[in-house]
Order: structure tokens, then sequence, then C-alpha cells
């Protein structure tokens, strides 16, 4: 199959015509890759981030399941996955814990497996979740940075604060870099509540792109 390798040691990027299509074990799904996004991480990974990568590329996708033992009704199912991989079925009472940082897990292009720039890969069917029919692939791509954007609320780094004015018991934050993560992270802050979000950037009108913006 077609993919995007990068050999760290050698620090060689190479798009191989050649490379082993991936064999799901009984746990897991392969999923024909539809779309897939070009994260900074992975442009971090080949200027060095990530010393000993020998994987493919990327984390950022939507695809069809085109075969899953352990949960044959998702074959033929359009999903997004989360990208760690808790091989070790490490179990703790940190339910979050658990599915983001499970000791010796692998990560989707990241830590110890092929990731989403290849025509195919494998992820536990735990993982997925199947996209609705109205969210188009170019919108579902984005599923995982939208995730690490809501990762924010979830570790409730942003908590409501007593205090007066127009709105009191809403906290004032800000948002720095227009990039898409830092959009993402801005309209979810909005939406989630409990925040005036200003946005700091240096181009207007991707800011314009997040709507509820206290100011920016």
């Amino acid at each position: 199959m077609q993919a995007l390798v990068f050999d760290e040691p050698t620090n060689a990027l190479a798009l191989r015509e050649d490379y082993p299509k991936p064999v799901p074990s009984p746990e897991d799904a392969l999923i024909r890759v539809l779309r897939a996004g070009i994260c900074s991480t992975d442009l971090e990974i080949t200027r060095g981030y990530m010393p000993g990568f020998k994987h493919v590329l990327g984390h950022e996708f939507v695809g069809v399941v085109e075969a899953c033992a352990s949960q044959p009704q998702l074959v033929g199912q359009r999903v997004v996955g989360e990208i760690n991989c808790n091989i070790c079925h490490f179990t703790c009472g940190d339910a979050v814990f658990t599915r983001n940082h499970a000791p010796g897990r692998t990560v989707l292009g990241i830590i110890g497996k092929d990731g989403a720039l290849a025509q195919y890969l494998t992820l536990p069917a735990r993982n997925l979740h199947v996209v609705p029919d109205e969210v188009d692939d170019e919108v579902a791509a984005y599923a995982e940075p939208l995730a690490a954007a809501a990762r924010i609320v979830e570790q409730r780094v942003v908590q409501s604060v007593s205090g007066s004015g127009p709105n009191p018991g809403t906290c004032r934050v800000a948002v720095i870099g227009d990039g898409k993560l830092g959009l993402l992270v801005a309209q979810v802050l909005v939406v989630s509540g409990g925040a005036q979000v200003t946005m700091i950037g240096r181009h207007a009108a991707k800011m314009g792109l997040v709507t509820g913006l206290a100011a920016s």
C-alpha cells in the first residue's frame, strides 16, 4: 500500500508504494483511510521530536472499517478513532487516565504504531466512533484535533470564579495563537460556557471563524 513513512535515525521521509498493509489483531479493526490531516506534531516528528521514530506518520483521519472480528457490526461504517491504544489493558480508578495515559500504550502515528497517512490503518475497535451520515469526510477528519481541544474542558483547566462586574462567576480566558488548534480551543471554550474568551492572533479572517468571542 501507499504510506508516508519517516525514519528518524536516517532523517528520511519517503512516500512508499510497497509498504505492508497492516494485519489487525483480534481486538482491532482494519480501516481504509478516506481522508487524513497533517498536524504540527507530524511536522515536529520530522524535525526530531520523537527520537528513534520509524513509522507511518499521521493521527487525524476518517475511514471505513473493512474488517473487525470483535465487532463485525462496524464493517462498512465510517469511523474516526481515539489515538491512544491501551494494548496492555491497564486499569485504574481514573477512567480518563486509563484512556489517555495507560502505561505501555501505543499512540497512532506517534508512539510505536503506524499512523493514518497511508491507505490503511488499524485501531482497537473500542477506540472507534461511528461518524453520522450528515458529517462529511472533510469535517470528520477534524475529530481528533477537536477532541484535543475538548480536553481543556475535560481537565477543568478553566473554572468559573466569583467576582463582580457584568458577568460575576465567569472567568476570562485568552487563547493565544490563531492556528487550527487555537481556533478549535477557542470555539470549544465558547460553546462550553462559563468563560469570556478573547483570542489573540495575527489573522483577523481566521479569528472571525470563531463565533461568540468576547474580543479578538
